[in-house]
């Protein structure tokens, strides 16, 4: 999103004769996604963003046959402007991943209404990270504890990761226990270089 609206490149790129199968970036609305477009990266900085893109993304992912779906949803974006995200592997019942940036112990309760308001209704997240969070070891597991306590399901196996500055390893230990216990999914604490890629 530093980098500004994605769509006037959108449409230079349109006229290329390249085959664009990869997206990540920033948009109002998929208007000028490339049709050969198989995994697509979106964030959502506002309101008004995140009622256009998830009204629209499920028909995305059907019309494009998308393989891979990551969602950034920035601070402050209000969980009532969100609606489900649509499933991407149908016999697993899994949606894409999804990031929830800027989380402190003070948003746990915001971030919690962002993956409840994403999560489909029969579905479970790929993975669910929060980059360039400001959380604490109790805050982290508050956090576990209350994604649990609102049915937020994540794949067997998958992955939350948090970024988080001067942790010491037997409170990363027992972060992982929590979350296993309580999520059935891994736990780690990584910086913010790696915390974006799959």
């Amino acid at each position: 999103m530093q980098c500004g609206n994605s769509t006037d490149r959108l449409k230079q790129l349109s006229k290329s004769k390249c085959d664009i199968e990869c997206f990540t970036g920033y948009l109002d609305n998929f208007s000028h996604l490339p049709e050969a477009t198989q995994k697509l990266r979106i964030a959502i900085a506002n309101d008004k963003q995140a009622e256009d893109i998830c009204s629209e993304i499920g028909d995305v992912v059907q019309d494009f046959d998308i393989k891979y779906l990551g969602v950034h949803v920035v601070k402050d974006v209000s969980p009532m402007a969100l609606q489900p995200l649509p499933i991407i592997d149908g016999p697993k019942k899994e949606t894409g991943a999804v990031w929830i940036s800027g989380v402190s112990n003070a948003k746990v309760d915001w971030a919690v209404q962002v993956a409840k308001a994403l999560q489909p209704a029969t579905g479970k997240f790929y993975s669910l990270r929060f980059p360039r969070s400001e959380l604490t070891v109790d805050g982290c597991k508050e956090l576990i504890n209350k994604l649990h306590q609102h049915s937020i399901a994540i794949r067997a196996n998958g992955r939350l990761y948090v970024t988080m500055a001067n942790i010491w390893a037997p409170d990363v230990v027992q972060l992982r226990h929590l979350a296993k216990s309580k999520l059935n999914c891994e736990f780690d604490c990584i910086d913010d270089a790696v915390i974006w890629s799959d």
